[in-house]
C-alpha cells in the first residue's frame, strides 16, 4: 500500500492534509452547518405554527360565517312572517269594507228597486185609467157615429 501511495505522489503531509481537513470540517460544523440547521428548523416551527394558527383562523372564519348566514336566513323569515301578517291583516281590513260596502250597495239597489216598481206601479194605474177613459171615449165616439 505504502508503494501505491508512493507512486500516487503522497507523502507524510497526506496525514497533516487529512487531520486539517477533519478539523475545518468539525469548525465548518459548528460554525455553519449546525447555525443554519437551527435557522431551518426555527423557520419550520414558526411554519408549522403559523399553519396551525392559520389553520384555527379558517374555522372561526367558517364559524362566523355559518352564524351569519343563519341569523340572515332568520331574519329573512322573521321579516317574511311580519309582511305575510301585515298582508293578512290588510287583506282582512278589505274584506270587511269590501262585505260592508256590498252589503250597502245590495241595500241600496233593493231600495232602489222597490222605488222604480212602486213607480212603475204608479204609472201603469195611470196608463190603465187612462186606458179605461180612452176606451169609455172610443166607445163614445163609436155610438155616436151609429
Amino acid at each position: 500500500m505504502l508503494d501505491i501511495l508512493k507512486q500516487l505522489g503522497t507523502d507524510v503531509s497526506i496525514f497533516y492534509q487529512f487531520g486539517i481537513i477533519i478539523v475545518m470540517y468539525i469548525t465548518a460544523r459548528f460554525v455553519f452547518i449546525d447555525h443554519l440547521h437551527k435557522i431551518l428548523d426555527t423557520r419550520e416551527v414558526k411554519t408549522s405554527e403559523l399553519s396551525g394558527k392559520a389553520d384555527k383562523q379558517f374555522e372561526k372564519v367558517d364559524k362566523i360565517q355559518s352564524e351569519y348566514k343563519s341569523k340572515i336566513q332568520n331574519a329573512n323569515k322573521e321579516i317574511k312572517s311580519k309582511i305575510e301578517k301585515g298582508k293578512n291583516e290588510v287583506a282582512k281590513t278589505l274584506e270587511g269594507d269590501y262585505r260592508k260596502n256590498e252589503a250597502q250597495i245590495n241595500e241600496y239597489i233593493e231600495t232602489s228597486k222597490k222605488e222604480i216598481a212602486k213607480e212603475i206601479e204608479g204609472k201603469k194605474e195611470s196608463v190603465m185609467n187612462e186606458a179605461g177613459l180612452l176606451a169609455e171615449s172610443l166607445v163614445k165616439k163609436i155610438t155616436k157615429e151609429i
